[in-house]
């Protein structure tokens, strides 16, 4: 019993670096790289967690990016996120929409 405090306070810290970031997809660059453009017009490169998509280079690169281009560009997003990877790229799984109609 004595480390369920010692995780509240782990989640705690980690609920208070996480960042939202909501904005329309602007860019599909391949099958797991979008650009968000937030409300301040500034844009975020995010890639997909959980996804080994071919490179826009390599066999079915390009049907890959289509078919993520088809689901995701033009829409709103909200992407919660605490880190950034190696690339600068935030990585993030993304859902279907919530209760709101963003994708998340």
């Amino acid at each position: 019993m004595r480390f369920v405090p010692i995780v509240s306070i782990i989640l705690s810290c980690l609920a208070l670096t996480a960042q939202t970031i909501k904005g329309k997809v602007v860019r599909v660059a391949d099958g797991d790289t979008i650009t968000i453009l937030d409300e301040a017009r500034v844009q975020h490169k995010v890639r997909l967690n959980r996804i080994d998509a071919p490179e826009k280079s390599q066999a079915f690169g390009e049907v890959s990016r289509k078919h993520l281009a088809s689901m995701m560009a033009g829409n709103v997003v909200k992407v919660e996120w605490a880190k950034k990877d190696k690339y600068g790229s935030i990585t993030k799984e993304m859902k279907k929409g919530d209760e709101n109609g963003y994708f998340c």
